[in-house]
């Protein structure tokens, strides 16, 4: 597992008389970490509803393993608050969150390392609008969560390629180079480090595009429904002029 102390001193301590560390072996370090990161498994979450501190206690015990450092937060009651203040969820009732906030509290955590609050809102806004607290017959947002944990898990089985292409990349990248064996061992560290970095900045690039035309879209559904309001109290006016 990658300690926190971090990537560089995986890469120096695994080196042997000069050799590059082994391949499989660090690929293995990244998939052991990437395993133990802690995901809310559908059907975890508690069958009642929660007051705030039991909220914390919750996300604290079961995503503990996702902090970089001990003293991390995952989500405190500022940040909750901060959260329903944006309309990222509807206000709790009676001071207690249901399992549809749960849901939404746990997406709201994987998002904010990418997303700004404002984004994030115009993400979660319609699903909220639309499903929360059983407002739809055809889809809860239960389901729609157990779907989005299915696709990612996924999508964490997919990702071992990601790594063991970029790594191929920063071996090759100053291979031919008689350099010190410190040297060379940054400069394959600098190497992986933004061959990822890149590959995120790609996707949170396209993330980007798509949160800019549901944000568009939003704001046309917004402008229709207001016309259809004025042109209802229009009618109403006319309406009542008439019976007069």
């Amino acid at each position: 597992m990658i300690g926190p102390e971090g990537l560089g001193v995986t890469f120096s301590r695994q080196r042997k008389n000069g050799v590059l560390m082994e391949k499989d072996k660090f690929l293995q370090e990244i998939e052991e970490r990437i395993e133990a990161l802690d995901f809310i498994k559908p059907g975890m979450f508690p069958k009642i509803d929660l007051y705030m501190d039991q909220v914390t206690t919750f996300m604290d015990s079961h995503m503990k393993n996702s902090k970089r450092n001990e003293d991390d937060k995952i989500l405190t009651k500022t940040m909750i608050n901060n959260y329903a203040k944006n309309d990222l969820f509807p206000s709790p009732e009676k001071k207690k969150y249901t399992n549809d906030h749960m849901y939404i509290l746990t997406l709201v955590y994987y998002l904010k390392s990418l997303l700004s609050i404002s984004d994030t809102q115009t993400l979660l806004k319609p699903m909220t609008d639309r499903y929360f607290g059983g407002k739809s017959k055809d889809l809860s947002m239960e389901e729609i969560y157990n779907s989005i944990y299915r696709m990612c898990r996924q999508q964490h089985k997919n990702s071992s390629e990601t790594f063991e292409y970029a790594f191929d990349l920063s071996t090759e990248a100053f291979g031919d180079l008689e350099l010190p064996t410190d040297e060379k061992d940054y400069l394959q560290v600098l190497s992986y480090i933004c061959v990822l970095g890149f590959d995120a900045y790609l996707k949170k690039t396209v993330i980007e595009m798509l949160l800019d035309r549901l944000k568009v879209q939003e704001e046309l559904e917004e402008k229709k429904l207001q016309e259809a309001k004025k042109e209802a109290k229009k009618s109403k006016e006319s309406a009542n002029k008439n019976q007069q």
